[in-house]
């Protein structure tokens, strides 16, 4: 774990946990709101000091410069840092991983969904905001260690009720086709551009099942909530997976 850094670097980072932690609150928290608007601004403020942080740590200025000039494009005198689009396009290259698609989805849709109120899409767009949330902490633990990791500061939300209602459901399918079609257009544009290897990648979207967690015996250290990682390259286990899958469905099948 690197020690000493300097302190760009740590000012960088403390702005990148403190904004994942808010975006996660502000997610969480009860009451008819637009959660995924509020989450994603704040999501990619965190991304953006993550990578300038990297950057700096990697002796790179994640500065704009001026246009046929190596001199530094600046505004009231302070260099122009790289927005995120670009730190994306500077980390990755010509590279396209999961993480990545993730990242220029939520741009994306932050553009598409400024200024509008529309808390009936936060249900179909959970699994990308969730897998933008792990994959900052994969990336700061990796680049910085343990030490910065988040997952002492989060938990789980705690759940009203164990599913959704069909009347809910059907409700906001209408509301979506009439309110909100240009986002939703975006919305499957994108993910219908995407192979299947990045659309099934827990990197690119993470969606779950809340299953019963049973036990003979409970002691005091048990975890009551946990995400159990399936290796994608593991035949067995996606058939396993598939397998819980099927019997979640059928369990829901109204009789």
């Amino acid at each position: 774990m690197p020690k000493g850094l300097p302190k760009v670097v740590k000012d960088c980072i403390d702005k990148c946990q403190a904004c994942a932690v808010a975006s996660v609150d502000v997610y969480n928290r009860p009451g008819p709101r637009f959660r995924t608007a509020q989450f994603i601004v704040l999501i990619t403020m965190a991304w953006t000091a993550l990578f300038h942080a990297v950057f700096y740590k990697r002796g790179k200025n994640p500065w704009h410069k001026k246009s046929g000039s190596t001199r530094y494009l600046r505004v009231d005198g302070e260099p122009k840092h790289w927005e995120l689009m670009e730190c994306i396009k500077q980390f990755y290259g010509s590279a396209n991983p999961p993480e990545r698609k993730n990242l220029e989805f939520l741009i994306g849709l932050r553009n598409k969904i400024e200024h509008r109120h529309l808390p009936e899409l936060d249900a179909s767009l959970y699994g990308e905001c969730q897998a933008s949330l792990m994959n900052l902490e994969d990336m700061l633990e990796a680049e910085f260690g343990a030490k910065y990791a988040l997952n002492e500061q989060l938990a789980v939300a705690l759940q009203f009720t164990r599913s959704v209602p069909k009347e809910r459901r059907k409700a906001a399918k209408l509301t979506v086709s009439n309110a909100a079609k240009s986002i939703k257009d975006y919305v499957e544009k994108f993910r219908g551009g995407l192979s299947s290897a990045v659309l099934n990648s827990f990197s690119y979207s993470f969606n779950v099942y809340l299953v019963p967690k049973v036990s003979n015996r409970k002691e005091l250290a048990d975890v009551a909530v946990e995400f159990i990682k399936v290796d994608l390259q593991n035949q067995t286990e996606i058939d396993r997976l598939e397998k819980l899958n099927v019997l979640i469905k059928e369990k829901h099948i109204p009789i």
